[in-house]
């Protein structure tokens, strides 16, 4: 392992180099549509491929390639994007996967009513904390966001979802799908500055729960302080859950935020806050609270560094869960620097830790990577 991180740190120090922004590999008619490509590899080590408490970990290999499509002439602008993930484990083959990813965007940005309908399909395979394996799963989304303004001072906002989560191991985990729609009255204080209030109705159902969720919310979004940019909400949340024909009634805080601080051209700070209920992989609904923090620091022209942390605590309600609660914390460092005009490399290293009041579902873990990227 000591070998691994001098050969990466070996290989950074070798490839740094200066880089523009890079351009789009194909642009036709006129400008209007341009297509670009991407490619990763990324080698590693990953001490915990299960987040199980008996940690088992493996060498890692990871491939993606990706092209992405723009269109921006008339009154819809489209984007779309195709990508493909491969991954391999040298000590569990079995869990070696190939995941394809789909999305489309239709944007409307001119005339009274505007807004963007996504679509999206991705198969993911990756270690689930709740379950403490690994969980393979189809996610389908759907998203629509309108905006209509009233007069100079107000507008209204709407978002309505839709999502389908389908796992391949229907033993262990139960396919979930939701639908929820928010409307929000907005009030525009000044030019930097909105402030908003709405309702959210959610709906979620699996095999054996079916879930209703309503939330009134307050908020803000702009320039909230000198230098401090983003959007914070809060309010109230009630979740009436129905599981195998037993109801439970469930009320609680909510919140969401994302705020960035740019202290000087070289040192920025960003954080992101999440209080909701939720279902888990697993069937079992959730009150979870996350927060985190970024620092980006870019002291040396040729090189970035981030690092973050976040902590994520989660009660697992109703008879199901069984009083169990989680708190996760998360601690990770990148350095990036680039190669040539189109070429990145990344080392990363993540350290994870469970606790939890179910002995059996405390876990640690430690990654550490090197990633190449090329973008065209």
């Amino acid at each position: 392992m000591r070998q691994r991180c001098r050969l990466c740190a070996s290989l950074l120090v070798l490839l740094i180099a200066a880089t523009p922004r890079a351009r789009a590999l194909l642009t036709f008619n006129d400008g209007t549509d341009q297509v670009f490509v991407n490619a990763t590899y990324t080698f590693g080590y990953d001490s915990n491929v299960f987040a199980q408490k008996a940690a088992r970990g493996s060498s890692t290999q990871n491939y993606t390639l990706g092209m992405n499509y723009t269109r921006r002439a008339g009154l819809i602008s489209v984007t779309a994007a195709v990508n493909w993930d491969f991954g391999s484990f040298a000590s569990f083959t079995s869990q070696n996967f190939a995941d394809p990813s789909y999305a489309v965007t239709f944007t409307k940005g001119t005339g009274r009513t505007t807004g963007a309908l996504a679509l999206s399909a991705q198969k993911t395979d990756q270690p689930d904390p709740d379950s403490n394996n690994r969980a393979i799963a189809w996610n389908y989304n759907t998203s629509l966001n309108l905006r209509y303004p009233v007069n100079e001072r107000y507008y209204f906002t709407n978002t309505t979802s839709y999502g389908d989560t389908l796992y391949t191991n229907k033993v262990l985990y139960a396919n979930l799908g939701s639908i929820s729609d928010g409307l929000d009255l907005n009030y525009v204080y000044d030019s930097k500055l909105d402030f908003s209030g709405g309702y959210n109705f959610g709906f979620s159902h699996t095999t054996s729960t079916t879930n209703y969720d309503h939330s009134l919310t307050f908020g803000a979004s702009g320039s909230l302080l000198p230098k401090v940019t983003g959007s914070i909400s809060g309010g109230f949340e009630e979740r009436h859950s129905i599981e195998s024909g037993l109801t439970s009634n469930y009320g609680s805080l909510t919140a969401s935020g994302a705020l960035a601080w740019r202290y000087s051209h070289l040192l920025s700070f960003s954080s992101a806050v999440n209080k909701a209920f939720s279902t888990s992989s697993t069937d079992v609904s959730l009150d979870t609270t996350s927060v985190s923090l970024n620092t980006d620091v870019s002291a040396i022209r040729r090189l970035r560094t981030s690092f973050d942390i976040s902590y994520t605590g989660t009660d697992f309600l109703g008879v199901a869960g069984g009083g169990r609660r989680d708190t996760l914390w998360q601690f990770i460092a990148n350095l990036g620097t680039a190669i040539t005009t189109h070429v990145r490399a990344n080392l990363a290293y993540a350290h994870t830790i469970n606790y939890s009041n179910f002995s059996s579902a405390e876990f640690t873990s430690n990654t550490i990577s090197l990633t190449l990227s090329a973008d065209y």
